[in-house]
């Protein structure tokens, strides 16, 4: 792996929050706006009236400067984590996973030997409910699976079960059995964990997976199956396996996938993938419905009503019809050398129900816009970023804050305001 090309991170399995509630609010704004408008590139000047306020700035960093694993936000009415895999140089002793509280102290440190320390120390964070307690999961380096309880830090997974690096975040889900622990590493072992820390299935792909595995109902029958997006190039592709561990189908994808989330239509549950050059979307039959072309990484990230947001490593943002793919408005973010974008998500910065867009570029700026595409406002930070923001509430006062993380692992966390 080239360590200065980090593989882009995806909020699968990132956040517990309000966005269930998110996607189905904003589509009569979406549409009409962007009817009028057209479909055309814009660059918007920030709302004079809004601004991201800095709420706090954690002070756990390390050297190396290339974190590109995806941190967890968890929303909490008292006890709010924000939890960050920390890697670092190889043989340093700044690597682990941290987790801040809603106001951006210490909340507890899991460390990881400076024997086991590189740029791949530690994988992406991924957050569950097992048995009514909020729980992270990663996994590393070394192939340990790890899980903490996320307001505590107390350990309740160590597990030696993976193969090679523990990339992408484990999942949880109803998968075999019930509340077990799904990971994959990056040459392709799949394992399922029972909460007795008990390796209950596996299936080697022996092909990579760079992106988190997803674990949900596609056809509505009430039984989660899980689906990999897995391989590189031309023999790249996405599984999905059923309730008792068999493969149901394989649907070929065009190139690596880089990212993979879940999208409805109307009523239909879709696997999204986005890959070295394109969006695909796939139905619950693993037929292809649509595929979009753009020449660039694709990272496809949350949806909102029936718009699919992704980020093209063009410097464009952009919302998809879920429906057919097609291209309902870009917005440019950066450009210049270094045009490169993280996953965009959607969250309640305002606390009035309306979803409203972050997205973070490779060369430090946070932004937000409205679902028409245009810019509501933007801050240049002094670090690369390599991950999606995450919204989370922080304080308990019903609005999201957003949260990033830099390349050296320093947590920066906003809310919005009003100048005036």
């Amino acid at each position: 792996m080239d360590e200065r090309s980090p593989l882009p991170a995806t909020s699968i399995g990132s956040r517990i929050s309000r966005r269930s509630a998110l996607a189905a609010a904003g589509s009569l704004l979406s549409v009409s706006v962007a009817g009028c408008l057209g479909l055309r590139e814009r660059v918007s000047q920030t709302l004079s009236s809004t601004e991201l306020r800095s709420l706090w700035t954690s002070d756990r960093t390390t050297e190396y400067g290339g974190n590109h694993h995806q941190f967890a936000a968890i929303d909490s009415v008292d006890e709010p984590r924000v939890v960050a895999p920390h890697s670092s140089l190889t043989g340093s002793d700044d690597c682990g996973v941290t987790a801040a509280d809603g106001a951006g102290e210490s909340a507890w440190t899991e460390p990881i030997d400076r024997t086991h320390c590189t740029p791949h120390a530690v994988g992406d964070i991924g957050t569950g409910v097992r048995d009514g307690g909020r729980e992270v999961f990663t996994s590393t380096e070394n192939g340990e699976l790890l899980g903490f309880d996320a307001v505590s830090g107390d350990q309740t997974l160590d597990a030696t079960v993976l193969d090679s690096i523990g990339y992408t975040a484990p999942v949880v889900g109803d998968f075999i059995g019930s509340n077990h622990v799904v990971a994959a590493d990056f040459e392709g072992l799949i394992v399922a964990i029972s909460p007795e820390s008990e390796v209950v299935w596996s299936h080697d792909i022996d092909t990579r997976i760079s992106t988190s595995p997803i674990l949900t109902d596609l056809t509505g029958d009430s039984e989660q199956v899980l689906a990999i997006a897995h391989g590189r190039r031309s023999d790249s592709g996405v599984s999905v396996f059923g309730a008792s561990g068999q493969r149901q189908w394989t649907e070929p994808v065009d190139a690596t996938p880089r990212s993979f989330t879940t999208v409805t239509d109307g009523s239909d549950q879709l696997l999204a993938v986005g890959t070295r050059e394109t969006a695909v979307c796939i139905d619950a039959n693993g037929e292809t419905q649509w595929t979009t072309p753009f020449g660039e990484v694709v990272s496809v990230g949350d949806s909102h009503d029936d718009q699919l947001l992704v980020a093209v490593n063009d410097g464009l943002l952009r919302s998809l019809s879920v429906a057919d793919g097609t291209v309902s408005w870009e917005q440019s973010l950066v450009d210049g050398d270094e045009t490169r974008l993280n996953a965009p998500v959607v969250g309640d910065p305002f606390g009035d129900g309306t979803p409203t867009i972050a997205a973070t570029t490779y060369t430090g700026a946070v932004v937000l816009l409205d679902t028409a595409g245009e810019i509501i406002v933007r801050h240049e930070g002094d670090d690369s970023i390599h991950v999606s923001p995450q919204f989370v509430d922080l304080t308990g006062d019903g609005s999201d804050d957003l949260v990033s993380m830099d390349g050296h692992g320093r947590l920066s966390a906003f809310d919005v305001g009003d100048t005036a």
